[in-house]
């Protein structure tokens, strides 16, 4: 119950405006919530890039089928569209 309420009450923080931020020991000690992660502290620190595998989009699956959607997928750069008809 502790865990749903404590849910609650974080949803309705982000409904607020607020923006989700990790949990670790830093500057502020114990487990104190930052709003960054270190690795932001460091202006060289660069997050490694996308895998080839994950750029090659061969197939666009959408539904329902309506005018929208096959435009969308037709549109999407992949080498194939499927729709769920």
């Amino acid at each position: 119950r502790s865990l749903l309420s404590a849910r609650v009450s974080r949803a309705l923080e982000f409904d607020s405006g607020a923006l989700p931020h990790f949990e670790g020991s830093g500057k502020m000690g114990g487990t104190m919530r930052e709003p960054h992660s270190h690795s932001t502290d460091d202006p060289h620190w660069r997050c490694a890039p996308i895998p080839d595998d994950l750029q090659d989009r061969r197939v666009e699956i959408t539904g329902p089928v309506d005018r929208k959607m096959v435009i969308n997928g037709l549109n999407s750069g992949a080498n194939i569209y499927m729709a769920d008809f």
